[in-house]
């Protein structure tokens, strides 16, 4: 951390040029939270074949991909590198978010996924998650999203590989929400984050050069690990 202070007054002080800040710390934060995702057990909310896990350890510490501050830092980057087009952007983020959405579809299986007043998902102590899942935490994801799908277009290309489980990750959310009252809440910000991804799916389907065959096989891959 005392880097990371070192850095920010090498900006302040006119050491480090602006872009190489922004990139260098785009790079960081985006590392951590891959990581993250990749790492950090899943504790109750994804179903592991009745193996548990010690709670007490969520209670101590914060995963990085469920920390607002990293998204919000993320945010900032990418909204303050437009100018540069940043040199670095990490397909791995769309992992992040598939896992981020798998969990939250865990939730609304689980327990019905409450909303109160139609905003956030309702906490519970049972699941420590939950509790950082928030309106404001899904709004900083979707923000980073946006951007990197509509301004870093160039650079975010995700691969066949990357859109299958993604795009099954939002299918399962957006039929929670097209078959329950939760889709009166129009501006849900976790459905619109679902949507999101699925309208640049869409795209990658178009630029391909063979849609036709492209997706049938998306449509296997996705039957096959659905199933």
């Amino acid at each position: 951390m005392s880097t990371n202070r070192e850095s920010v007054h090498s900006v302040e002080s006119g050491l480090v040029p602006r872009y190489h800040f922004v990139t260098s710390l785009s790079e960081w934060v985006q590392g951590l939270i891959i990581s993250s995702s990749k790492s950090y057990p899943t504790n109750s909310i994804v179903e592991d074949k009745g193996k548990s896990f010690d709670e007490s350890i969520l209670e101590r510490t914060v995963a990085t991909y469920l920390d607002i501050r990293c998204w919000a830092i993320l945010k900032w980057c990418l909204a303050s590198g437009i100018p540069w087009n940043v040199g670095f952007v990490s397909l791995g983020i769309l992992q992040s978010l598939s896992r981020l959405l798998d969990e939250a579809y865990t939730l609304m299986s689980q327990d019905a996924l409450f909303y109160s007043r139609g905003n956030n998902i309702k906490k519970t102590d049972r699941d420590n998650r939950r509790r950082y899942f928030t309106e404001d935490f899904f709004a900083a994801v979707h923000d980073v999203a946006h951007l990197l799908f509509c301004r870093y277009e160039g650079l975010f290309r995700p691969k066949l590989d990357l859109w299958v489980p993604s795009t099954i990750s939002c299918l399962r959310i957006a039929s929670v929400f097209c078959s329950s009252t939760y889709i009166k809440n129009n501006g849900n910000i976790l459905f619109d984050l679902s949507i999101l991804i699925l309208q640049r799916f869409v795209s990658f389907l178009r630029s391909s050069p063979n849609p036709r065959k492209v997706f049938q096989s998306i449509v296997d891959k996705i039957l096959t690990e659905a199933s």
